[in-house]
């Protein structure tokens, strides 16, 4: 990759942040879609079509992320929700399993560190595999998820999202990142090596203009 491309990349990049902060949605993918060669890029696209409601389109961008990164736990779980919302419950709980499988021995997982502003928490994945059980008819299944989180020592805004279920299971919603809408930033290093290309470049051509 040349520093050129870099640069390209790292505009066009912040480009469509600045798209999506002002609530162009349609104008940030257009502007995400060129540079979409990387599996953070796909789930940026993913979630931005999810926030249009456009859910088909969603789906088909996190299988791409995952496609590229199948460690990628946040676009499984992301896409669960996508699933969940279509009515495609099979297809949910298999993605929050596989959620649940990537973060291994980790409670959360905190992305802020690869660009994106989002923790995933195991109990949240929990709480969605739960519902989607629970929409399947597999009550004893269901049933044993419920014991298992509460036996955890759930926090109080999950306890409250547990009873709301129970009184409400039609209306329950899983938990999503969507709103507010995090999107991947680029990283640091990359960032690091455009100014410093920038600064390089400011110096050569003071260097040699008579």
């Amino acid at each position: 990759m040349t520093v050129e491309h870099i640069k390209a990349e790292i505009l066009a990049w912040q480009t469509a942040l600045q798209a999506a902060d002002a609530g162009d949605f349609r104008g940030a993918i257009r502007l995400f879609e060129p540079i979409s060669d990387t599996s953070k890029i796909l789930v940026n696209v993913a979630l931005l079509h999810d926030r249009l409601g456009e859910r088909a389109e969603a789906i088909a961008n996190f299988s791409q992320a995952i496609e590229m990164d199948g460690y990628l736990a946040i676009a499984y779980f992301q896409r669960g929700v996508a699933y969940f919302h279509a009515e495609e419950y099979d297809k949910a709980l298999l993605d929050f399993s596989a959620a649940q499988d990537k973060m291994r021995t980790n409670l959360e997982i905190n992305y802020e560190v690869l660009g994106l502003n989002y923790k995933l928490k195991l109990p949240e994945i929990h709480f969605n595999k739960w519902l989607t059980l629970r929409r399947l008819g597999r009550t004893t299944e269901s049933s044993i998820l419920l014991q298992m989180m509460t036996q955890a020592t759930p926090s109080p805004q999950m306890v409250a999202m547990i009873e709301a279920a129970q009184k409400s299971p039609e209306e329950a919603a899983p938990c999503s990142m969507v709103r507010p809408l995090p999107l991947y930033h680029h990283l640091i290093n990359y960032m690091h090596m455009y100014s410093r290309w920038e600064r390089c470049t400011d110096r050569r051509r003071a260097r040699y203009s008579y």
